[in-house]
């Protein structure tokens, strides 16, 4: 198993070669990228109700994260320097789309 922290790369190019790296490695290993959200057991109860509640066809997340300086995640380095492009954004919202990930029916889509 591979492991690694997000983001993967300081550019979308080096992403993608660590990417190509990965794919060519025989026999092919199990890549993670340090993404905790999908272990919190919250997400496993919403899983574990939503036959409850039935089918839908739509839903809104609205995320509100007050981060003030004195915030030690403010204080990473790599959120702060802008060779690691998105900062709070990528760092943030990746979080919130793996929760996502893991309740959302995989048949999906974006409208």
């Amino acid at each position: 198993m591979q492991i690694s922290e997000k983001p993967i790369a300081p550019t979308i190019s080096d992403g993608e070669d660590l990417i190509a790296i990965h794919q060519s490695i025989s026999p092919p290993l199990v890549w993670s990228v340090a993404e905790q959200y999908r272990y919190n057991t919250m997400y496993d109860y919403i899983l574990s109700i939503l036959p409850q509640i039935g089918k839908f066809t739509s839903f809104t997340q609205q995320i509100y994260n007050d981060v003030k300086p004195e915030n030690r995640y403010f204080k990473t380095s790599w959120r702060t320097v802008p060779e690691y492009q998105g900062g709070f954004l990528l760092d943030g919202g990746v979080h919130y789309i793996a929760s996502l990930r893991k309740i959302l029916p995989s048949n999906i889509s974006r409208l």
